[in-house]
């Protein structure tokens, strides 16, 4: 754009000088005015914040092109139970949007995004002494199916709460979804669970557990369903747009902040519908590592508020991802692909010029494996 207004400008200047000197010949020199003040019209009015911004030339030109993809699930689809009937109902708008927004924003080749490498991540689970390894594994095997644990102070090692409670750190380092639903009670001597509806407070035990269940199976049927329609012939480049346009599908920024008090935000930005940056960024994060791309949470300041986002491994470096603005509602709510570019694959340049301050690449604390 910037080659092109150059030019442009050019031209009008010649074309500006000669006006003067063809006013006498027969409406040429209104032809040449009134052409000119065309051009300026039609070229000034393509300029906006974003063509004076840092070049991302990891960012293509949108293609004005008919969709290449289109999602039709199958009509005939039998569903293996009701939290997956539910998530069908959920995510399939959401991933037709994802499809038009990878047929929209086609991987050019120019930045190529490193696939998930597990081999330097180590879980928590494995820093266990076998000692806590024993209560993860009876933590993680009943909470994970909705059931019931308990254990005695009395019957176990001195300094038994203490490991407890390390425990904990470290399921919720490895498995941060089974607090969408569930905690623990401790009275007199005894620790047991406690289970509560994902969009409930920690503090209302749900009345019945199958409530809880199928509230978190369809969490788990949206998720799982969103990363099996990633088209197969598209690079993590593709699935990286296609998961930023599904969550701007299914998630509208919380301007009340409300939902930043959820305990595992994914849960409001996929299921409930609406989330802040946190949620945005988990999302993504947790989507992005199940589809098999390197990806991490950056965290900083954006016009001095605390925000959160992503940044992905590249051949160019690391670059940034910001899912909560490359929703492109909250910029253009008459934009026809649910995708802006603007937040794409930043560069740091980028990001001090649209104001992110304070980054931070912390260790981050949710994974997938």
């Amino acid at each position: 754009m910037r080659k092109r207004i150059i030019k442009i400008t050019a031209l009008l200047l010649a074309a500006s000088a000669a006006v003067p000197l063809l006013s006498g010949c027969s409406g040429i020199g209104d032809y040449l005015e009134g052409l000119i003040s065309d051009y300026i019209a039609e070229f000034t009015s393509d300029i906006t914040e974003s063509d004076t911004a840092p070049i991302s030339s990891s960012v293509p030109e949108p293609q004005a092109t008919f969709p290449v993809y289109e999602y039709t699930p199958s009509p005939d689809e039998v569903f293996p139970d009701a939290p997956s009937r539910e998530a069908a109902r959920i995510a399939d708008p959401a991933i037709a949007e994802g499809y038009r927004a990878v047929s929209a924003y086609p991987d050019d080749g120019s930045v190529i995004i490193a696939d998930f490498d597990a081999s330097h991540r180590r879980t928590a689970y494995s820093t266990l002494s076998d000692s806590r390894k024993k209560i993860y594994d009876t933590v993680y095997g009943s909470v994970s199916v909705f059931g019931d644990y308990l254990f005695n102070e009395k019957d176990e090692p001195q300094g038994f709460i203490t490991d407890f409670l390390g425990v904990y750190d470290a399921l919720r380092y490895d498995h941060p979804d089974i607090f969408m639903y569930s905690s623990f009670v401790s009275k007199g001597w005894t620790i047991k669970p406690v289970y509560f509806l994902p969009s409930a407070d920690a503090n209302s035990p749900a009345d019945n557990i199958d409530d809880v269940a199928f509230a978190a199976n369809v969490y788990y049927r949206t998720f799982d369903r969103i990363i099996d329609a990633i088209p197969s012939d598209i690079s993590n480049y593709g699935k990286c747009v296609y998961l930023c346009a599904v969550i701007s599908a299914l998630c509208t920024y919380d301007r009340t902040l409300k939902s930043g008090l959820d305990i595992f935000p994914p849960y409001g930005a996929l299921i409930v519908g609406t989330s802040v940056c946190q949620g945005y960024a988990d999302s993504f994060l947790l989507l992005a590592q199940a589809a098999g791309i390197e990806c991490d949470r950056t965290w900083g300041t954006v016009r001095g508020e605390s925000h959160v986002w992503n940044r992905v491994q590249t051949s160019e470096g690391e670059l940034y991802i910001d899912a909560t603005w490359t929703d492109n509602l909250v910029e253009d709510k008459n934009s026809p692909v649910l995708f802006s570019s603007r937040y794409f694959l930043m560069t740091r340049e980028d990001l001090e010029f649209y104001g992110y301050e304070n980054v931070t690449n912390t260790p981050d604390f949710i994974r997938v494996y």
